[in-house]
């Protein structure tokens, strides 16, 4: 009988620190949620979105259709909420929750538009700020912090346009905390693409919040030394999957324009990794727009591939 190999030494500590993490889950949740922590997740509060990145991820109308009609599927699995909040019922999967926080379906129903997507979108955020105005995880963790940030700052146009004042003022506040503490814990954020996203998006929520440019700056500090570990002299990804370095790019691309939107001098660092990765890109697609699929990546979308290059 052949003997099952267990977790080699050089292991343990990562094993270790996952443990650690889990176990101190209450105690870490307990701290952030206080008010003495929230004290510190101050800054300028925000009255607009300044600036709204452009999002390149492919949108379906039938998600949006889906979503209209209870139906939420993320992530290969669906949960119909058509009599109660989709937040009231037991997610089937971490990927799944973390999508739901992440609001993900908000991109769809921007995509949609028409008075119904609008309702729907303003209800979902409206539940949301009622159960997660403070630190929770999942809700809270980095990465899904910054998947929810970029889909309001891309999308908010959505729940924003004629909004009530004490709702929109609300929204804002939240926008505010999120981003302070998003800053304060993005290193903790899964390493590669996760870490790296976490990084970004806060840069892009200080830019498109019209935030100090003193904060702007720490922001683009904690980026550097990222993007100087996950975009290769070649200009590929540390991973070596065209499509993570396709999504790094996507990421490098919405700083850009958002700093040059705000007027604020584009990093040296950043234009060199941006011209770097650009035409690393155009050597791994192919003929019909896709990617090469090798190391974990799948071909991505044509349209986001051709959307994203055309704007270097």
């Amino acid at each position: 009988m052949q003997r099952r190999a267990g977790p080699t030494l050089a292991m343990l500590p990562e094993i270790l620190r996952a443990l650690l993490w889990r176990w101190f889950a209450p105690l870490r949740t307990a701290w952030r949620r206080n008010w003495i922590y929230r004290q510190f997740l101050d800054g300028r509060l925000p009255d607009r979105i300044r600036f709204q990145p452009f999002d390149t991820l492919p949108r379906r109308l039938e998600d949006a259709d889906s979503f209209l009609k209870g139906r939420f599927r993320f992530a290969g699995q669906t949960v119909d909420a058509k009599n109660t909040s989709v937040f009231n019922t037991t997610p089937p999967g971490r990927a799944w929750a973390y999508a739901l926080h992440g609001f993900e379906w908000l991109g769809a129903l921007a995509v949609a538009g028409g008075d119904a997507a609008r309702n729907l979108a303003v209800q979902l955020v409206t539940e949301w700020l009622e159960r997660y105005a403070r630190y929770d995880e999942p809700a809270w963790l980095p990465e899904v912090m910054a998947r929810r940030l970029l889909m309001v700052l891309a999308h908010g146009r959505l729940v924003l346009a004629n909004s009530e004042i004490l709702w929109r003022s609300k929204l804002f506040v939240s926008l505010r905390q999120q981003t302070a503490q998003l800053g304060r814990i993005a290193k903790e954020a899964p390493a590669g693409l996760p870490c790296l996203e976490s990084a970004a998006v806060h840069v892009l929520a200080r830019a498109c919040l019209d935030d100090s440019p003193r904060r702007i700056e720490s922001a683009l500090a904690a980026l550097e030394p990222e993007i100087a570990n996950q975009i290769l002299p070649d200009g590929g990804h540390i991973g070596r999957s065209p499509e993570t370095l396709l999504l790094a790019y996507r990421q490098v691309v919405m700083v850009i324009d958002a700093l040059t939107a705000a007027g604020i001098a584009v990093p040296t660092w950043l234009r060199s990794a941006h011209d770097r990765a650009a035409p690393m890109l155009r050597f791994f697609r192919h003929a019909d727009g896709g990617l090469a699929v090798f190391n974990g990546g799948g071909e991505a979308s044509p349209r986001m591939v051709e959307a994203l290059l055309a704007r270097d």
